[in-house]
């Protein structure tokens, strides 16, 4: 409603990620991940968990892992090797 109303709004987006080639975004500043004020509930462990989540800092660090199946070395050995090889980091 708010894009064809031409208002502002704000939403969780991941970089790096085409919607910003497609559109005019800003990347807000919000205060650095901070474990006490940290509360996000999930779904599946109460109904209410949006009315109870707090979540006012930035996301933790995240980390990355590649996963295949062990099979993939038997059947295909040079992309399971490439895959093993992946490096991924938050930064870059």
């Amino acid at each position: 409603a708010a894009v064809q109303q031409k208002k502002p709004y704000v939403f969780f987006c991941y970089t790096p990620h085409h919607m910003f080639a497609l559109h005019e975004l800003t990347i807000l500043e919000e205060p650095a991940y901070d474990a006490a004020k940290w509360n996000v509930i999930q779904p599946t462990d109460d109904p209410a968990w949006l009315e109870k989540s707090d979540a006012g800092v930035a996301w933790d660090l995240a980390y990355l892992h590649i996963h295949y199946q062990k099979a993939l070395e038997e059947t295909n050995p040079d992309v399971a090797s490439l895959l093993a090889n992946v490096k991924l980091d938050t930064d870059t």
